[in-house]
């Protein structure tokens, strides 16, 4: 039996730092759910929590190396937070800077967090790794250890399914319902995922065309600064948004 009152962002990265440090099975099965099984049979060189650089901070951060080449994983870790402005470039600066400064050849982000927040945010980091993913993980590869960790990781899973519910905002989603509504009649080559509701802070709107589904480009509608913007650079102001994604 175990009863844990609060739980927070800290008590899972310390659960992530804890299973990659000691679990090499779970460390393969990271670079798996991430796509970077060429670094299976690796050595683990560095892990560390709240990780800072200049201004900046990963919540987990490890080093990977294998054959002379060094992988570096920069883990954002969330609960139900919202995200600081700018948080998801600061983590492609950040990488791009070690590899400038020759910490490491490549490096990775990760969004690690319940699947009902990855709904909404995964889009911003390389890669997610869901709290689900890892309780399945942890029920295929039981110890004595594992069931308070599945606990702990159920109960923040709940923590954010209850902020979720809570703070809803009816003139925001119903301002989504109305976006969606236009963009099946004018542009559904723009491929948006039918809204849900959303928290009154909600300004982003991700949109998946098809005719990018074969590449890693994504769009995002970010309401507040007036443009549509992809990660790989691609920013196209609201003024200028033409017909090219119209219905025929």
């Amino acid at each position: 039996m175990h009863q844990i009152s609060w739980v927070s962002e800290r008590d899972t990265d310390l659960l992530l730092v804890e299973a990659i440090s000691s679990r090499p099975d779970f460390c393969d099965f990271l670079l798996e759910s991430i796509w970077f099984s060429e670094y299976m049979w690796w050595t683990l060189s560095f892990i560390g929590r709240s990780v800072t650089q200049s201004i900046w901070e990963s919540d987990v951060e490890l080093l990977i190396e294998k054959d002379n080449n060094t992988l570096c994983v920069m883990i954002e870790n969330k609960i139900n937070a919202s995200f600081q402005p700018q948080q998801d470039e600061r983590y492609r600066l950040r990488g791009e800077n070690r590899v400038a400064e020759w910490s490491c050849h490549e490096f990775h982000s990760i969004l690690f967090a319940p699947e009902i927040y990855l709904e909404w945010y995964s889009w911003w980091f390389n890669s997610v790794l869901s709290y689900e993913s890892i309780i399945n993980w942890y029920q295929s590869n039981e110890d004595a250890h594992t069931a308070y960790k599945i606990y702990l990781l159920q109960q923040a899973i709940w923590k954010a399914q209850v902020w979720y519910s809570m703070v809803a905002d009816q003139p925001v989603t119903d301002f989504r319902k109305s976006y969606y509504a236009l963009v099946c009649e004018r542009y559904s080559k723009l491929n948006m995922d039918n809204p849900w509701n959303k928290p009154a802070t909600s300004s982003f709107i991700y949109l998946k065309p098809l005719v990018l589904s074969w590449t890693n480009v994504k769009l995002v509608h970010k309401l507040i600064h007036g443009a549509v913007r992809s990660p790989v650079r691609l920013i196209v102001s609201s003024t200028q948004w033409n017909d090219k994604y119209s219905s025929p």
